[in-house]
C-alpha cells in the first residue's frame, strides 16, 4: 500500500539526489571537463502540443528546456525532411533527446515489419540528430 510518508521518503531522496548531480557527475566527468559536463539538463515531451510540433519546440525551448522529445507522429511532418527538423531544433536551441517509437509487436509474424519501421525510424533520429529512440512492447 502506497502511504503519505512513502511519498514523501521518495520525493526527498529524490531531491536530495538532483541537488547532490553536480558534484556527483562531475567526480566522473573525464579529466579537464569541468562541472558542465556532468550537469543535470531537462527536456520537456511535446505531447501537449499534439502535432503542432513548431509551436511546441518554441515554447518549450522559451520555458528554459535544454531537450525534447518527440512522438512518432512527427514523422508525418518532418519524416522525409530531418534536416527541417534539425534546424528548427538549433533555431531555438533545444537538442532532440528522444524519439518516441512505436510499440514493438512481440508476435513473430510481426518481427518483419516491427524491425522495419524502427530501424527507419532510428535512421530519422540518427540524421536529425537525436540522441535516443524509445520503444515500448504491445
Amino acid at each position: 500500500m502506497k502511504t503519505r510518508r512513502n511519498f514523501l521518503t521518495t520525493l526527498g531522496a529524490c531531491t536530495v539526489g538532483a541537488t547532490a548531480w553536480p558534484a556527483v557527475s562531475s567526480a566522473f566527468a573525464p579529466p579537464g571537463a569541468g562541472i558542465a559536463a556532468g550537469a543535470l539538463r531537462f527536456a520537456c515531451h511535446t505531447m501537449t502540443w499534439g502535432d503542432d510540433y513548431v509551436t511546441g519546440i518554441a515554447e518549450i525551448a522559451k520555458a528554459g528546456f535544454h531537450g525534447v522529445q518527440l512522438r512518432a507522429n512527427a514523422m508525418a511532418q518532418f519524416g522525409e525532411k530531418p534536416e527541417a527538423l534539425k534546424a528548427l531544433l538549433a533555431q531555438h536551441k533545444v537538442e532532440f533527446v528522444c524519439f518516441s517509437s512505436n510499440n514493438v509487436a512481440l508476435a513473430p509474424e510481426r518481427e518483419a515489419e516491427t524491425m522495419a519501421l524502427n530501424e527507419k525510424n532510428a535512421r530519422f533520429v540518427g540524421a536529425a540528430g537525436g540522441q535516443f529512440l524509445q520503444v515500448t512492447d504491445e
